[in-house]
């Protein structure tokens, strides 16, 4: 028994010798291993510092790479900056036409609207009933010398005086009413006089031409204007022209409305009113007046016919 122990402990001393020298083996080929790889990272240093050394040039061709690099790098990221602004360059441009656009469209319509406001005031001008002054006068402010010059041709094809106020008839010889002009090479009127029932009216049209002189288109844009052109109808229901006129302008008028504060709404409205009224009766008075007047002639002529009767009553 002690015999086999002792094998025993042999056989068990001889297996931690062999596991030991395996340890130290793979310790020693590790360490070899290691050896070897730095020998062969010393060897190529070695190689490439002995390169440079012999190419100096190489050393610099690096760097030069290197360097290019780094600019082609930078430059990549310049380009993408521009282009990004560019593009929001871009954006912002086509935002501005799209602006400057829908600006001109919308100024081509308002002058489109003026236009047709300032056509119908010809048309109401021109025609050969009597006009309210009140109205003239408001309105001959947005007429140019070219308007009053057309609205005198219409006045004149349906024979009616050219003063705006007047509603007179005029009869002429239609044979004496051009002659030819050799430097202008055109058929001009004979006779400016020719156009009114008398001087005073041909003075009051001379009197809308000083104020036609002074035409400006931008003020029809005014708010003061076009409130007076909406809201004309309210003072004059009864002409179709001015009802036209109001209606024209209302989408205009309704725009500008958004940016007026109520107080300068109250006061124009307050303007007008006054204005109108007090020359509506005015004239309303005017007529009571002329009316009193044809009555009193009236019994004036049949008391003197009475007194007539009378006398020959008497004589006889």
């Amino acid at each position: 028994m002690e015999q086999n122990s002792n094998v025993m402990s042999k056989l068990k001393n001889k297996k931690k010798d062999i596991i030991l020298a395996d340890n130290i083996t793979e310790t020693t080929i590790k360490k070899t291993e290691e050896i070897k790889a730095n020998d062969v990272n010393a060897n190529k240093n070695l190689v490439q510092n002995s390169i440079k050394l012999e190419n100096p040039l190489l050393e610099n061709s690096e760097k030069e790479i290197e360097t290019n690099k780094t600019k082609n790098e930078e430059n990549v990221d310049h380009c993408k900056e521009i282009s990004k602004s560019e593009n929001e360059g871009n954006i912002e441009s086509i935002k501005k036409d799209e602006e400057n656009k829908y600006d001109a469209e919308q100024t081509s319509s308002n002058n489109n609207i003026v236009n047709h406001v300032i056509f119908n005031i010809q048309l109401f001008f021109s025609r050969d009933k009597k006009i309210y002054t009140i109205i003239y006068e408001l309105f001959i402010n947005y007429l140019s010398v070219e308007h009053l010059k057309a609205i005198l041709e219409e006045r004149d094809c349906i024979e009616v005086c050219g003063n705006i106020l007047c509603d007179n008839k005029i009869e002429k010889a239609k044979m004496k009413k051009f002659y030819y002009n050799s430097k202008l090479k055109e058929f001009v009127k004979e006779d400016v006089l020719s156009f009114f029932c008398d001087v005073r009216c041909f003075q009051k049209f001379k009197d809308g031409i000083k104020i036609a002189n002074n035409f400006d288109f931008l003020r029809l844009f005014k708010f003061e204007s076009l409130y007076l052109f909406y809201n004309i109808k309210n003072y004059f229901s009864e002409e179709l022209y001015l009802k036209k006129i109001s209606g024209i302008i209302k989408p205009l008028y309704e725009t500008y409305l958004k940016n007026i504060d109520g107080i300068k709404l109250e006061m124009l409205k307050v303007k007008y009113d006054n204005y109108f009224l007090e020359e509506k009766n005015k004239k309303q008075e005017d007529k009571n007046s002329e009316s009193e007047k044809s009555s009193n002639k009236k019994e004036n002529s049949f008391e003197l016919n009475k007194v007539f009767e009378d006398k020959v009553i008497l004589d006889n």
